[in-house]
């Protein structure tokens, strides 16, 4: 249990990157050195290692479904029963812990496990064989009766494992509670024999807890609780997210899956959360720019109380509540359901004005305090977090869809702060709305698509939007001109120079269609890549870098995680891995930089376009007037001329 290193990734590559260029271009070069001194098993013999070699050898993927590689973590060699456990705390920030899994003597080398312990010494191997090594591990090593005992034993958990993942319900509707239970003791000894400790076994003990209430047995429960809480202790030490294993310990009947399966309190009992009067209406903080109002069909909208500038902040937010994918699989691997999960974490974590605020939110006709109109709630306002979670959040779950929105929503990644800016300027009264729905890289969807991704995600029915209302001629026209953008966007793997007019046509589509920097900053970055291709563009490089920079500040605003992009725009050939740095680089002005701290980006961003279109117009003034006179006469001069001439 003894913390042995605390470590944040030097590389964290989301799930949705398609090569590892753009995050390893964004660390300092610092980061970069560290990083490149890292082993590559994959590079040619004798030829030099790559970001993406070093990163197929050294990363680990993350519970969200990211991969991380790391300074330090990453030089752990492999053992097939290792004495380290490695686990993320259930904070957000990304940390990954090193405890020790047993007790190790001094001089002892430090391992963790690369490949699935639970499949025998042949395929092991065999999986290990990508990172250019042969286990010899104490385990790997054994032989006769020792080796097939040992095979057995892991192909059995392996097993047991695989049908502990369909869920406890499931698994009831095939077995009975007590042979279900004897299938997970069987699999926590074969656990405790062969690898010690591990942070997956709390959430089996979970699983042990709800069976044995089912069965009968409340001292089996308990003994379960207990070694959960023991165990998460063992491997992640002290903090706020161990809470809950002390609740179960104290009394296991609370536990979510519980009460889902019928074995717990009532929902009233466990949930403390029920309001008689929940409040229609969340009052709106007098700072924001707009309020909540009914708008129509006695339907609640946000609606713009003044002018809002693009790019403007309008809300940031912390969630009254969010829950991970991880958690939401691992409730239903314990017989928990996502109602029963929201409301424990309302019962604990959440105060009583902010239940009330929860209780108010759209959902259906299941009586306020119950797991099913907990989950009605969830279903109804959830907003998709980074990492893979889904937040539900006061105020901005009030902001109405559209499939051409005029609002931005992103979480941040401060716990789940969601910011909201402007996508465009919006005038005073103007309903402000968002995008339930990601549609970057799929401009195609028709309307019957669009309307099914809503019913899927938030359970709403139609949409009247802009785009939604099209018909005839016009709805024709869009589709024929988002087809050929999606073309365009399909291909924007290509980086010949012929692809950069495609690029901006399909820039000029979004600016003027969508409105949405936060598409148009993916098109500008992949232009610039281009213009310092084959025949390298410095000043194109420099007008995408520098557009790109614009387009991520208008989302995102003025924060220390652009710095890499401000160097792009400073010098685009930083961006790239084989083009040596420009030396007349072209330092950042106003507003990007220099600027008063006190004024926004998009103010000033603002300021400077309407400077610069009254300086062009009136430099198109000063040339109107200094042109010279037309050499035609007029009629008067004409016949003076004509006389004086005779």
């Amino acid at each position: 249990g003894d913390l042995v290193l605390e470590e944040a990734p030097l590389l964290r590559v989301k799930s949705t990157d398609e090569t590892i260029q753009a995050p390893f271009s964004l660390l300092t070069e610092r980061e970069q050195g560290l990083y490149m001194e890292l082993e590559d098993v994959h590079r040619a013999s004798g030829g030099p290692k790559t970001p993406e070699g070093i990163w197929k050898t050294n990363a680990y993927s993350a519970l969200d479904g990211n991969s991380h590689v790391f300074h330090i973590i990453s030089r752990f060699n492999h053992s097939c029963a290792p004495n380290l456990m490695m686990s993320y705390p259930e904070d957000g920030k990304h940390l990954c812990m090193c405890r020790m899994a047993v007790d190790v003597c001094e001089g002892e080398e430090l391992t963790l496990c690369y490949a699935d312990p639970w499949e025998c010494r042949a395929d092991r191997q065999s999986t290990l064989s990508r990172y250019e090594f042969t286990c010899g591990c104490q385990v790997c090593s054994l032989s006769g009766d020792a080796h097939v005992h040992s095979d057995t034993m892991r192909e059995r958990a392996g097993v047991i494992k695989g049908m502990l993942g369909e869920g406890l319900s499931r698994r009831l509707s095939m077995t009975s509670p007590q042979e279900l239970l004897d299938e997970v003791e069987e699999y926590l000894e074969i656990y405790r024999t062969e690898l010690g400790c591990d942070p997956a076994m709390p959430f089996v003990l979970e699983r042990a807890l709800v069976t044995a209430l089912l069965c009968g047995e409340p001292e089996w429960a308990q003994k379960y609780a207990d070694e959960a809480l023991r165990v998460k202790l063992l491997c992640e030490g002290d903090h706020p997210g161990v809470q809950r294993y002390r609740r179960y310990a104290e009394c296991p009947s609370t536990h979510p899956g519980a009460l889902t399966m019928g074995v717990g309190p009532s929902d009233d009992s466990i949930s403390r959360v029920h309001s008689a009067n929940p409040r229609e209406v969340v009052d709106t903080p007098t700072d924001n720019p707009f309020e909540i109002v009914t708008i129509e069909d006695d339907r609640l909208g946000v609606v713009a109380t003044r002018d809002i500038v693009r790019g403007e902040l309008i809300l940031e937010e912390a969630p009254v509540l969010s829950l991970s994918s991880v958690a939401c699989r691992l409730g239903k691997n314990s017989g928990a359901s996502i109602g029963s999960l929201i409301l424990e974490r309302l019962s604990y974590n959440v105060s009583a004005d902010k239940r009330d605020g929860f209780w108010g939110l759209r959902r259906d006709i299941s009586p306020i305090g119950t797991a099913d109109a907990a989950e009605s709630v969830y279903e109804c306002n959830r907003m998709a977090g980074d990492g893979q979670s889904q937040n539900i959040y006061l105020l901005g779950s009030r902001f109405n869809h559209s499939c051409l929105p005029n609002v931005i929503n992103l979480d941040m990644s401060k716990e789940h702060h969601m910011s909201f800016r402007a996508l465009r300027d919006i005038e005073e009264g103007e309903e402000l709305t968002v995008c339930y729905f990601d549609s970057r890289g799929n401009l195609t969807m028709d309307q019957h698509e669009r309307e099914s991704k809503l019913m899927e995600l938030r359970g709403v029915s139609g949409c009247g939007c802009e785009l939604c209302s099209l018909s005839g001629s016009a709805l024709k026209r869009s589709a024929k001109k988002r087809l050929h953008m999606q073309a365009i966007y399909d291909s924007m793997g290509n980086r010949d120079q012929e692809q950069l007019a495609k690029l901006q046509e399909l820039i000029a589509f979004i600016e003027e269609d969508m409105q949405n920097p936060h598409q148009a900053f993916e098109i500008h970055h992949r232009a610039m890549l281009v213009s310092l291709d084959s025949e390298p563009d410095a000043d194109s490089a420099r007008f995408h870098a520098t557009q790109a920079l614009r387009c991520k500040m208008l989302c995102e605003g003025d924060h220390a995680g652009l710095h890499a992009y401000k160097r792009w725009a400073e010098c685009p050939s930083l961006a790239h891995p084989t083009l040596p740095s420009e030396t007349d680089a072209k330092p950042l002005d106003f507003p990007y930089v220099s600027r008063d701290p006190e004024v926004s980006f998009a103010h000033a961003l603002r300021q400077h376009e309407e400077e610069v279109e009254e300086r062009e117009r009136e430099e198109r003034e000063a040339r109107a007037m200094e042109q010279p006179r037309s050499t035609g006469v007029s009629p008067s001069n004409s016949t003076a001329t004509t006389i004086g001439s005779a």
